[in-house]
């Protein structure tokens, strides 16, 4: 048998205090474009689910409500870092 290569993982486990932060700068960005929009999230197998982006939190991660009746409730959180694959606004803008 011949020399077996290392195996290296593509995912690992991290801390939540192990993420990318943004910067102050970064947030003021993401909530001038983001906060109280009407979107498109990915819920996956090639599906999207219209929502909107109710809270920024000060760790990145963007908070997203979905219609239920009347009314608005959290459906999802989405990391900032991860916005251009996952969120699209709904006016295409």
């Amino acid at each position: 048998m011949g020399k077996q290569q290392k195996y290296v993982p593509c995912w690992r486990l991290v801390k939540v205090s192990d993420l990318p932060v943004p910067s102050r700068d970064e947030l003021e960005i993401l909530r001038g474009r983001w906060m109280d929009k009407l979107i498109w999230f990915y819920v996956g197998a090639g599906r999207w689910r219209q929502g909107k982006v109710y809270a920024i939190t000060e760790r990145g991660e963007v908070k997203i409500a979905v219609r239920r009746g009347d009314v608005w409730v959290h459906g999802c959180v989405k990391r900032f870092e991860y916005i251009p694959r996952v969120l699209r606004l709904a006016s295409g803008g």
